[in-house]
């Protein structure tokens, strides 16, 4: 799941369209900043309604920057 799945840019496009029908605006940067994150997002939790937990964290955490941080904290001591 994680190498094979990944939401298409057609996708992206969809879900951009239906947020700002539902008022949701945004502007093309912001839309441009936020993409790989909701991209993410859109697939660990497609991940996680397919194959549970296992299949969100390994996605989810890569871009957790919480998380992120709390591993390079714990590798420099």
């Amino acid at each position: 799941f994680e190498r094979e799945f990944n939401m298409s840019d057609n996708t992206f496009a969809d879900l951009v369209n239906y947020t700002e029908e539902k008022g949701i605006k945004a502007t093309q940067e912001e839309v441009l900043v936020s993409k790989n994150k909701i991209k993410t997002l859109f697939k660990s939790f497609v991940g996680r309604n397919i194959l549970e937990d296992e299949a969100f964290y390994p996605i989810y955490l890569k871009i957790d920057t919480t998380f992120n941080r709390a591993v390079y904290e714990l590798h420099q001591n």
